[in-house]
């Protein structure tokens, strides 16, 4: 899910412990364990305890991290 609340296509977002919680096609349980992994990366890169939505485009395998910077909501994404 974007940052403005659009789902986007090809792409899955996990909650603060790596469970899915939109998604487009199919996962497996690989995929939750990476995207577990990913996440927990996500919160050292951003240097916070508060939780970080991450999105995996699954057509360019680009990751997007969203979070909340005062008060207001930045997608970041990294190749």
């Amino acid at each position: 899910m974007m940052a403005d609340g659009r789902n986007t296509k090809g792409a899955v977002c996990t909650d603060s412990n790596g469970l899915c919680i939109t998604s487009s096609g199919d996962l497996t349980e690989a995929d939750a364990g990476s995207l577990h992994a990913i996440h927990t990366l996500s919160r050292q890169l951003f240097d916070t305890d508060q939780p970080v939505a991450v999105c995996i485009d699954s057509t360019t395998s680009q990751s997007i991290y969203v979070r909340k910077v005062n008060e207001n909501v930045v997608a970041v994404k990294k190749g």
